[in-house]
């Protein structure tokens, strides 16, 4: 129980800071993108690493490892899910979502603006991009992968 107390106290410092740190929703998305290395993203992220949570996730597949990246859950939350392929430390699939907070709900979604900003981040040269949104309970994602490692995530599940 003490761990969990931790980490919702971690949780709710980040969120009291994350104004201060300039740390909008849009800076908060532009750190991870398909194609981009761990390095990359550390150094990126570096200057809120007091306003955001990072976890690292089991179940990725093999040869990759899974991460997560959120904002406080005091403010309406926001998320990336993302895979890193060991071999070269390249994001190979990336999940942002956008979570209401349960005391204040409000429906989530994408705007056509930022669909097409992330959409641009992650165009690939090499492999057709696969691409999924979604909004459930007020909640939305917006998913994106290569066509090869989507088809790869699809068959493991």
């Amino acid at each position: 129980m003490k761990n969990i107390n931790i980490f919702f106290l971690i949780i709710t410092v980040a969120s009291l800071s994350s104004a201060r740190a300039g740390l909008d929703e849009a800076t908060f998305f532009a750190g991870v993108s398909l194609g981009k290395t761990q390095a990359a993203i550390d150094a990126y992220y570096k200057p809120y690493r007091k306003t955001i949570a990072e976890m690292w996730h089991s179940g990725a597949l093999p040869g990759e490892h899974d991460f997560d990246l959120r904002t406080s859950m005091a403010e309406q939350q926001r998320r990336i899910y993302f895979s890193v392929r060991d071999s070269d430390k390249q994001v190979v699939s990336v999940k942002y979502c956008k979570f209401s907070n349960y005391l204040h709900p409000v429906v989530q979604s994408f705007s056509p603006e930022e669909v097409a900003r992330l959409t641009a981040a992650n165009k690939l040269s090499s492999d057709k991009l696969y691409s999924h949104s979604d909004v459930y309970d007020g909640d939305a994602e917006l998913e994106f992968a290569s066509e090869t490692e989507h088809a790869k995530q699809a068959e493991n599940n």
